[in-house]
C-alpha cells in the first residue's frame, strides 16, 4: 500500500484565501452559537464558548453594530479512481468559530453512513477545523460530506475613551502566540524594531503609539491592489520596497506590535485580510481591537461585516506538526495499492450559495 498525503496550501491562498482574486472563501475560525457542534468538543472548547457568549455584551472593547447572517457551506468531496479502492481516509477542511463579533451554529450535516465527522479548534486558538474519516472508498465510489452553517456578524465601532487602554503588563499565556515572528511576519527585525521607535518617539500613551504605528504603516508603504495577485511579500519585504498589498501591510503594522510587546494578529475574512492588536483596559481585562491597515477606516474599528476566516498567523495542523502554515490548509490523506490511481478530492467552502 501506499500512502497519499495531499495538503492544499495552493488552493488555501489561491482560491480561499486569496485576497488577490475576491473570491476567496478559506480559513476559517469557526465555533458555535445556538446549534452544537457536539463531536470532538473538549471542556476548554465549552469554557471558551461561554466566554464569547460573556464577552458579546463585555463593558469596555469595541462597541457591536447591527449583525449581518450568512449562511456557510463547508466539506468535501472524494472519488476513488476505478481499480483503485482507498483505505483509511482523513479530510479535514477550515469551519467557522466564534468570536465575540461573530456567532456560528450548525443547520444541517450531510454525512455518508460509513463516514464520521468531528469538529476540532487548533490549538493556537484562531482556527476550528472539520474532520472526516472514514474506512474505505471502492473502486469508482463518490462520497460527499457537507455542513451548513448559520454565521451572524457584528461590525465594531471604536472605543469612547481610548486613553484607558495600556500594553499587558504581564502577557497572558494564551497570548503569546501573538508575540513572536510568524510566516512573512518578521517581528524581531532590526529594522522593524528601528522603525517602532522612531514612529513612537514621544508617545506617552499606550493606544497613542499603536496608532502612531498604524499611521507608519499607511505613511510608508503604497498600497497597490495588483500586487494581491502575486505570493505574500511580508513584512520586511513591505518596509524594503514601501509598496504591498493588504496582507503585506498588515504583515509590517503586527510584526511592529509585536515588537512592541503588543499580541497582534492577521484576520482573514473572504477576500481581505486585516490586523487586530490586544489591550488592556484600566481594570486589567483584555480586549481585540481591529486594525484596517490598507483603507481609511480609523484604527480600533471595523465596518466589515464579511465572514471571519481565520484569526491567526502562524498553524501547526495535527497530520503536519512540525510544519509552520500562514493558513490553516484543507487536507486529504488515504492509501491505495502500489501503483494505484490517486482518489479525486474537491474541498466546498461557499458562502450564501456562491463559490
Amino acid at each position: 500500500m501506499s500512502r497519499i498525503y495531499m495538503g492544499s496550501l495552493l488552493l488555501a491562498t489561491s482560491l480561499l484565501f486569496a485576497t488577490h482574486n475576491g473570491i476567496a472563501f478559506g480559513q476559517i475560525d469557526f465555533g458555535k452559537t445556538g446549534g452544537n457542534i457536539e463531536s470532538g468538543e473538549t471542556g476548554k472548547d465549552k469554557k471558551n464558548k461561554v466566554q464569547d457568549d460573556q464577552d458579546v455584551n463585555e463593558v469596555g472593547g469595541t462597541t457591536l453594530g447591527s449583525p449581518i447572517t450568512y449562511k456557510y457551506k463547508a466539506g468535501m468531496v472524494f472519488e476513488a479512481s476505478q481499480g483503485s479502492p482507498c483505505t483509511n481516509i482523513i479530510g479535514t477542511v477550515p469551519v467557522p468559530m466564534d468570536f465575540r463579533e461573530q456567532k456560528v451554529r450548525i443547520i444541517e450535516e450531510i454525512v455518508p453512513r460509513n463516514a464520521k465527522i468531528s469538529y476540532r479548534a487548533l490549538r493556537e486558538g484562531g482556527a476550528r477545523q472539520m474532520v472526516m474519516k472514514m474506512r474505505q472508498l471502492r473502486p469508482g465510489q463518490q462520497i460527499e460530506a457537507t455542513v451548513l452553517f448559520e454565521v451572524v456578524r457584528y461590525s465594531q465601532q471604536l472605543p469612547e475613551n481610548t486613553s484607558i487602554y495600556r500594553i499587558p503588563k504581564r502577557t497572558p499565556r494564551e497570548m503569546r502566540f501573538y508575540l513572536h515572528n510568524s510566516p512573512y511576519i518578521e517581528a524581531d527585525s532590526r529594522k522593524v524594531r528601528e522603525l517602532v521607535k522612531k514612529a513612537t518617539q514621544g508617545k506617552e500613551n499606550d493606544w497613542d503609539k499603536v496608532q502612531a504605528m498604524f499611521q507608519c504603516v499607511r505613511d510608508t508603504v503604497k498600497y497597490k491592489e495588483e500586487m494581491a495577485e502575486k505570493p505574500m511579500r511580508g513584512a520586511l519585504a513591505a518596509l524594503r520596497n514601501q509598496e504591498g498589498d493588504c496582507e503585506d501591510m498588515c504583515a509590517l503594522f503586527i510584526a511592529m506590535c509585536r515588537s512592541l510587546e503588543v499580541p497582534a494578529r492577521l484576520v482573514r475574512v473572504p477576500g481581505h485580510c486585516y490586523a487586530e492588536f490586544y489591550l488592556w483596559d484600566d481594570k486589567d481585562k483584555g480586549h481585540w481591537f481591529p486594525a484596517q491597515v490598507a483603507g481609511d477606516e480609523a484604527m480600533g474599528k471595523i465596518s466589515d461585516t464579511r465572514i471571519i476566516l481565520q484569526k491567526g498567523d502562524s498553524f501547526h495542523l495535527p497530520e503536519s506538526p512540525r510544519e509552520e502554515s500562514l493558513y490553516v490548509k484543507e487536507l486529504f490523506t488515504g492509501s491505495v495499492k502500489e501503483g494505484g490511481t490517486d482518489p479525486k478530492f474537491k474541498f466546498i467552502q461557499e458562502v450564501n450559495g456562491q463559490q
